[in-house]
């Protein structure tokens, strides 16, 4: 089948921007953006993407902004999943997984989620397909998808073992 891109008629430009940021920051105009197509289009474009966002990175062609996307959500998915690894370590060991999350904040452990959990909406929900620890489900499964047939990259098993933990999550009570 032809590319999305191929069938547009020749007088259509198409410019894909993948975005990061969820909810909170869609609401306060500082999303991020990765975005792939042909670079007068997306020159022409900022401006729209400057209102929605703080962050806005041309990437390359078409494709290239997604691609980018599903390695950072890669990344942030495995930060997630160590955060909540390392609060059930802490309470396992006896430690109130508070002061580890402050003292993480402002030393070498620092991730996105762990610095920002009691800011993220979902940050507490356990695994489930309809919420959003479930779409990091289908995020981890996108960027295996594109690992595993685009690179002799090995990080397969690394990825596997991080969606079995996001399968695994429970509900956080913090």
């Amino acid at each position: 089948l032809p590319t999305i891109e191929a069938r547009l008629p020749t007088d259509v430009t198409m410019v894909y921007a993948a975005m990061s940021g969820a909810p909170a920051r869609a609401g306060n105009g500082s999303l991020t953006f990765m975005v792939g197509g042909d670079f007068e289009a997306v020159r022409c474009l900022t401006a729209l993407f400057e209102i929605m966002g703080t962050e806005v990175n041309h990437i390359g062609p078409m494709g290239s902004g997604m691609t980018c996307k599903v390695i950072n959500n890669f990344v942030a998915i495995s930060g997630i999943a160590a955060v909540r690894k390392a609060i059930a370590a802490a309470r396992a060991l006896g430690m109130d997984p508070r002061t580890l999350l402050d003292i993480m904040k402002t030393s070498s452990g620092s991730t996105w989620y762990g610095d920002n959990i009691d800011r993220i909406s979902w940050s507490r929900e356990g695994y489930d397909p309809g919420n959003t620890i479930g779409i990091l489900e289908k995020d981890m499964l996108s960027f295996l998808d594109a690992i595993t047939n685009s690179t002799d990259v090995k990080v397969n098993d690394f990825a596997e073992s991080v969606l079995e933990v996001v399968r695994s999550m429970e509900p956080l009570d913090l």
